[in-house]
């Protein structure tokens, strides 16, 4: 029924030498219905029942000796799916940080796996960014609308919407269309529609709606940890990058969100560093939020920089990295080596 657990768990749990399983139940019973209602003094009052269930029921029953593997699972149905995010914009470049700042808080609050929430901020930048750079002419104002929920059958549902044009990828620009190419790859399933016109909408003007699904995952919890507290997330990180020392050729650190909004600053510095292509550069892309398509526009320009000098562009990007994935979408190899 609506709010109640369901715990499944493996016989490890329950068998302790000397205990029959009969009180093994019993005490499990015991710890984990304490859990649930929140009547464990240890209690993260910020938990989800499900989370403490998991949390509590191991570390409080694993104190004394135990011989077998220990693992359980409980999910929770939830009374009501959480609250709807909805964001208006005006279709700028800097909303695209707003609406990916306000995005991390409310997925935040869902307790979302990191890089699940890493790969639908991806997805999103990429969607907005389309919107910002074609949905309008430069001469006329326009917005963009982002509404998030999550649905009944364990799907984050993001629509992003414009009342702009829609033109459709042209084969010939290479350099269009690699941001919803991207952001497909990355949830899974994209969908453009197109709404009946609005009556007093600009001549031409027909609105789109891109609509993501993606099947969202919580992080899994080891019951070798010391503490049940809940690890804080690690606050937006800005752009940056910094050179260290490394050979052979300069070496490059980027960090932080590579997007609309920095793609510029990031080319910037990638010539600067291989001083306009006469020197072979590596670049260590391993903290890097969020890389999205205008950043890989940056590396292949300045791949092909380099390329005309006779040099190579290096990646660096640690395997699960937010970087790496990305990388491994659009074919640029990669690799894990670092500085060090």
């Amino acid at each position: 029924e609506p709010g109640e657990v369901l715990l499944l768990f493996s016989d490890g749990l329950i068998e302790q030498p000397g205990r029959s399983l009969e009180a093994g139940l019993a005490r499990l019973a015991e710890v984990a219905g304490d859990a649930a209602a929140d009547r464990t003094p240890r209690a993260d009052v910020d938990a989800s029942p499900a989370d403490r269930v998991c949390r509590l029921t191991v570390e409080l029953l694993t104190r004394v000796s135990y011989g077998d593997d220990v693992t359980i699972l409980a999910a929770q149905r939830l009374a009501a799916a959480p609250a709807a995010l909805e964001i208006e914009l005006p279709a700028q470049p800097g909303s695209v940080v707003v609406a990916r700042r306000r995005l991390d808080d409310w997925l935040g609050r869902t307790g979302v796996a990191e890089a699940d929430r890493q790969m639908v901020e991806l997805a999103v930048t990429e969607t907005i960014t389309n919107v910002v750079e074609h949905a309008y002419p430069a001469t006329r104002n326009g917005q963009v609308w982002v509404a998030a929920e999550l649905a009944a059958d364990g799907f984050l549902e993001v629509r992003v919407t414009d009342r702009g044009r829609w033109r459709a990828p042209d084969p010939a620009e290479l350099d269009r269309g690699q941001g919803l190419m991207l952001a497909e790859r990355i949830a899974g399933e994209l969908r453009v529609t197109h709404p009946p016109q609005e009556a007093g909408a600009p001549l031409g003007a027909r609105g789109t709606v891109i609509t993501l699904r993606q099947r969202l995952r919580r992080p899994a919890m080891l019951g070798s940890q010391p503490s049940a507290a809940r690890v804080a997330r690690p606050a937006l990180a800005p752009f940056t990058t910094e050179m260290v020392a490394a050979q052979p050729g300069p070496w490059m650190q980027a960090a932080g969100p590579v997007d609309v909004t920095t793609a510029e600053r990031f080319t910037s510095h990638l010539l600067s560093a291989c001083r306009g292509g006469t020197l072979p550069l590596t670049v260590d892309l391993t903290g890097v939020t969020v890389l999205a398509s205008a950043g890989v526009r940056s590396l292949d320009e300045v791949s092909a920089q380099l390329a005309a000098h006779g040099h190579e562009l290096a990646l660096v990007a640690a395997p699960g990295s937010p970087a790496a994935s990305v990388l491994d979408l659009v074919h640029l190899p990669r690799t894990s080596v670092s500085a060090g």
